[in-house]
């Protein structure tokens, strides 16, 4: 993932311990949604997608030589927060609609207002839905993104041809320098 001398400095050490939550998060919730055996409809098929591409990206990351792969993990962790938007949102819809079947509010379920409807649906007093179970994919979207920050895959270049020679750039991880090594 990072270079030899990288390993010590500490936005290597945050690098590596943001994909290492990232990690946990797919696994803890990979597991979550199996014990909750959370594949019964298309929508519900929807995290276990996102967990997939998660895994891709996390291992994309680790092993990224090209600034294009950065780039694509965090098109991939942004998708991956408005996903968990939209599951927040699924969520509360489920709990709404669940709302005239509560054995406390569905006899009186008519006569909240709208607004009383849809706050009892978001803290969940009414429904089976955990409202924020889907933030956990923006997390392990956000760890992805801020894992990305200042990749050495980003500030590395292919030796290219520059009239002169080959170009190799390089970070002195001390300072946060870049620097050139010509070579001919």
């Amino acid at each position: 993932m990072d270079s030899l001398a990288d390993q010590g400095h500490p936005v290597a050490l945050l690098r590596r311990g943001l994909i290492l939550l990232a990690t946990l998060g797919i696994a803890g919730t990979g597991i979550e949604l199996a014990m909750i055996r959370h594949w019964g409809t298309a929508l519900q098929a929807v995290p276990w997608m996102v967990l997939a591409v998660l895994i891709a990206a996390t291992i994309s990351l680790v092993r990224a030589r090209s600034p294009r792969v950065v780039v694509a993990v965090r098109v991939i962790a942004s998708f991956t927060v408005a996903a968990s938007v939209f599951g927040i949102v699924e969520h509360v819809k489920a709990n709404f609609d669940a709302g005239p079947l509560d054995a406390v509010y569905g006899p009186k379920w008519d006569t909240l207002s709208t607004t009383a409807k849809w706050w009892d649906a978001f803290i969940k007093r009414v429904g089976p839905s955990p409202t924020l179970a889907p933030g956990v994919l923006a997390q392990i979207g956000l760890c992805l993104l801020f894992a990305s920050l200042h990749h050495p895959a980003l500030h590395r270049s292919s030796a290219t041809h520059a009239g002169q020679g080959l170009v190799r750039v390089r970070a002195d991880p001390t300072s946060g320098s870049f620097g050139n090594d010509r070579t001919r």
